[in-house]
């Protein structure tokens, strides 16, 4: 998972040669440049109101994550859905990119 559009577009595009999905909180200060870069099938990216990536990524940083860097995640699917409940808790105005 990546917070911000900068390493979201460097890291699917990395992850992409690799078919790993990337799940990315980005807030379209990139010029929407993530729309067109390369993404895993299975990735997705999440457009949220300008400054609100930061604060979702802490979020999601503390609840899923419990505060640590990394964390073993066995479906997907469901850590996806995790992440869309933390987001729509929080605020109801974001867009799902790509999925």
């Amino acid at each position: 998972m990546t917070v911000g559009d900068d390493t979201t577009l460097v890291a699917a595009d990395i992850l992409y040669r690799f078919n790993i999905p990337i799940i990315g909180i980005t807030d379209g200060d990139l010029d929407r440049v993530v729309e067109e870069g390369f993404k895993p099938v299975g990735s997705m990216i999440i457009e949220l109101e300008s400054g609100w990536d930061d604060i979702i990524g802490e979020k999601i940083f503390l609840e899923l994550f419990n505060g640590k860097p990394t964390m073993e995640i066995e479906n997907i699917e469901n850590f996806k859905s995790k992440i869309i409940q933390i987001i729509s808790n929080t605020t109801s105005k974001y867009n799902l990119k790509h999925n």
